[in-house]
């Protein structure tokens, strides 16, 4: 793993805040809150779900490891490059002291307090504070508050989303059998992967869906959970792309998925289905397999890749063929135990184009009121729903509350009067004080 190299993964403005502080301040207390809810009238507006905070932690070990095991001679030598940088980017002489006396100190010293991941909290809740142990690292508290913000925010807020995804899936099986309830942990499959900046990105955001969700092609990911959490999860099944489907050509495409049937005998298999007919593929080439569908042991999804999802699965009034309707009249349906059709074990649909929340609420609402059950559909979620999001969405902020001076601990507090919305939290949050704060770090 590349060490975290602190010192650098911080705004530029950080670098002189040492030495901006009062001379006889000792001691900063921060707090991270999320603030509120903006730019999304979908998501809960009071809670939110906290997750991520291990793969930042994890990040501050890297830099233990690496900076508290150098030699005196590579410390200089790695100093000594930081110092040249700023003095050639930032201007002046810069001193880089206090990083020789953090060395020195061979440990972080930092103590971390935090509610429990995967706790359900309300707006304003501190979700965690930072505080230096040690006098002479007061500029450390605030200093790593770049490289918090940029590595939890992201996850915290795809875990959130997830979260509002699956309460909304949900509130569809109220009343359905625990057997049935358990559908729901692959009923949201993360293809976000290409529409992240970067591998780095998709290996922690996917996180945020896997707080929530058990199906995932997002491999860096999953691998994150395992080593960081402990968890096995994210789980996927063979599955076609529109290059394996198209390359036998349009006129062989009943050989295509006849072939790729045959390569899977048992278990599930997913068939991108829109490569040029979606609906002659459901109506003229999936009758001709049925017989090798049906004796199969698993299942063969239909996944259309392209159009309006809600008129493609649900159809409507208008005349737009619906998918479970054509799906129905091929291969029969049983009734789930609230007695909606759901269709024979052996087909089944995912639809993984443009997803968010409100497409999957609209669906699930459609399919129910045509009287077809939500164990017919599982949701492809990408870019749309963890991708196009920002820190504001849940106003997550790192701000200074107290700090001590001259051995006594003093409140402090931003309050602007031309934004109240941005008005911190004063004061220092204790396990004492908050019951909540576990030490974490």
């Amino acid at each position: 793993m590349t060490p975290h190299k602190l010192m650098y993964a911080a705004d530029f403005y950080k670098v002189s805040h040492k030495e901006q502080y009062p001379k006889d301040v000792t001691k900063v207390h921060s707090v991270l809150t999320a603030r509120s809810v903006n730019y999304n009238e979908y998501i809960d507006q009071e809670k939110f779900f906290w997750f991520g905070l291990e793969l930042y932690l994890a990040k501050l070990d890297s830099f233990s490891d690496w900076f508290f095991s150098l030699t005196h001679y590579q410390m200089e030598e790695e100093l000594e490059a930081y110092k040249d940088f700023l003095d050639e980017r930032l201007g002046g002489d810069n001193s880089i002291n206090h990083w020789r006396d953090l060395w020195e100190e061979r440990q972080l010293p930092l103590i971390i307090h935090s509610v429990e991941e995967r706790s359900v909290c309300n707006l304003q809740t501190p979700l965690l504070t930072v505080e230096n142990t040690i006098d002479e690292f007061a500029w450390l508290t605030s200093f790593i508050e770049t490289s918090l913000l940029s590595n939890v925010w992201g996850v915290t807020t795809a875990a959130n989303r997830a979260w509002n995804i699956r309460n909304t899936i949900e509130g569809y099986f109220e009343g359905y059998t625990p057997e049935e309830k358990e559908a729901i942990d692959f009923m949201c499959h993360d293809f976000s992967y290409r529409g992240m900046a970067g591998d780095d990105a998709a290996a922690v955001i996917g996180c945020g869906h896997l707080s929530q969700f058990k199906g995932s092609d997002t491999i860096p990911a999953i691998m994150n959970m395992e080593y960081y959490y402990g968890e096995v999860t994210g789980f996927s099944v063979p599955a076609t792309e529109h290059s394996v489907m198209c390359a036998g050509g349009s006129d062989s495409e009943l050989d295509t998925y006849d072939r790729i049937i045959d390569l899977y005998p048992t278990g599930i298999v997913s068939l991108v289905s829109d490569a040029w007919d979606y609906f002659n593929v459901l109506k003229n080439i999936l009758p001709q397999l049925k017989d090798k569908i049906m004796a199969r042991d698993g299942k063969v999804v239909i996944r259309p890749d392209s159009g309006d999802p809600v008129k493609i699965i649900c159809g409507d009034d208008e005349g737009h063929e619906s998918s479970l309707e054509i799906l129905d009249s091929i291969f029969g349906h049983t009734l789930d135990s609230k007695g909606l059709k759901v269709l024979d074990s052996h087909i089944g649909l995912i639809y993984g184009d443009g997803m968010t929340q409100q497409t999957i609420d609209k669906m699930l609402s459609t399919m129910v009121s045509k009287g077809y059950s939500p164990l017919n559909i599982v949701f492809g979620v990408g870019a749309y729903t963890y991708q196009l999001m920002t820190r504001d969405e849940l106003g997550l902020a790192f701000k200074a509350t107290a700090v001590e001076r001259n051995g006594e601990w003093v409140n402090i507090q931003k309050d602007p009067k031309t934004d109240s919305g941005k008005k911190s939290l004063t004061g220092r949050f204790t396990p004492n004080t908050n019951p909540e704060l576990k030490q974490v770090y």
